[in-house]
């Protein structure tokens, strides 16, 4: 699945021990799996997704949790926007 045009704004952020670090928030548009490479607005840069939980709300927002493995919870700060990688 492609990462184009994907767009998410960080919400909340926590640890799962021995998996790694979880940010939750909105998807504001586009589509990401597990294995895709997205680019972090922050220090962290280009990250690769290792897991992805989708609520679908209903309301037209879909909520997301995504899993990433060898970052901390300062690198996915509140707000932090996660998008699709431009060349």
């Amino acid at each position: 699945m492609s990462t184009h045009d994907f767009h998410f704004v960080v919400e909340r952020v926590f640890g799962i021990a021995g998996r790694g670090t979880v940010a939750v928030g909105t998807l504001v548009s586009g589509q990401v799996t597990s294995g895709d490479t997205v680019c972090l607005h922050t220090d962290a840069g280009i990250v690769r997704v290792d897991d992805v939980w989708v609520e679908l709300t209903g309301a037209g927002t879909d909520r997301l949790a995504l899993l990433f493995r060898g970052l901390t919870k300062e690198d996915l700060l509140p707000g932090t926007i996660v998008r699709s990688c431009r060349d």
